[in-house]
């Protein structure tokens, strides 16, 4: 099995739930092929809405099951009662992905909160520099 030590790393944090889940799976494999090093985690709680994340780190709930993906050995490593506030300082993150439940993707108002929580968090975090991508379907409901 060949050693990512030389790839290029990037590193992605996911605040998610089975949709999450989904993505981390697959993505470490995709960039192996593309000689990138893809650190994945996916902060996890099935059927999870952008609301209750937002709760989650306002309280610095321990809710989550941690689970980070090794690259160098494929291989998956779980942990239990995980704040957002402790994943966001385990390590520093290329990209945050914070992902709404199914039944709410498509509705525009649960994202309301996001920007606010982000400058909420961002000076306590040591992160200087956010981007907030755009859903690219402009008639959202």
């Amino acid at each position: 099995m060949r050693k990512c030590t030389s790839m290029k790393e990037i590193k992605v944090l996911f605040i998610a739930n089975s949709f999450g889940d989904d993505t981390t799976y697959f993505m470490p494999y995709i960039a192996k092929d593309f000689d990138v090093k893809l650190v994945t985690a996916n902060l996890y709680i099935g059927g999870c809405e952008v609301f209750k994340h937002l709760n989650n780190i306002r309280n610095d709930l321990k809710a989550y099951e941690y689970r980070l993906f090794d690259n160098d050995n494929m291989t998956w490593t779980n942990r239990n009662d995980v704040s957002i506030k402790e994943a966001l300082l385990e390590r520093k993150w290329d990209y945050i992905v914070l992902q709404e439940a199914s039944h709410l993707s498509g509705v525009k108002d649960t994202y309301k909160l996001v920007p606010e929580l982000i400058l909420e968090n961002s000076k306590t975090l040591n992160y200087t520099e956010y981007h907030l991508l755009k859903p690219h379907r402009e008639n959202m409901m």
